[in-house]
């Protein structure tokens, strides 16, 4: 299949990130639990701390992971370019909202990138 997007920015957008979800949805499959605790450390110490709310949110984020992964395959192996250009601007956007969410969580968190 042809795609509008040059080589790079193809293999990142439309190979290794869809990759990478369906393997970060895997991984919430395989042990949940897991997935939730290392989301929030801190307050997930135990498998008592993992309350039906917890469970619930957790399986949503697994499910817009599972998701994004064909979207960003149909976005970036289209051959339409104003679709896989308005794909990637909303991916920028959402990317400050990560990194907006992070500077939210103190400048400890911030910046220390190994936190």
């Amino acid at each position: 299949m042809v795609s509008c997007l040059p080589t790079w920015p193809l293999a990142l957008f439309g190979v290794i990130e869809p990759a990478m979800l369906v393997w970060a949805y895997i991984n919430f499959v395989m042990d949940p639990f897991k997935y939730f605790a290392d989301q929030a450390p801190f307050f997930a110490a135990t498998d008592e701390h993992f309350t039906p709310q917890a469970v619930a949110l957790s399986w949503q984020m697994a499910n817009v992971l599972l998701l994004l992964a064909p979207i960003a395959l149909i976005c970036c192996w289209t051959q339409h370019r104003e679709i896989a250009i308005g794909y990637l601007i909303a991916v920028g956007f959402a990317d400050f909202g990560h990194i907006y969410a992070i500077y939210r969580a103190g400048p400890e968190y911030f910046w220390d990138v190994s936190a």
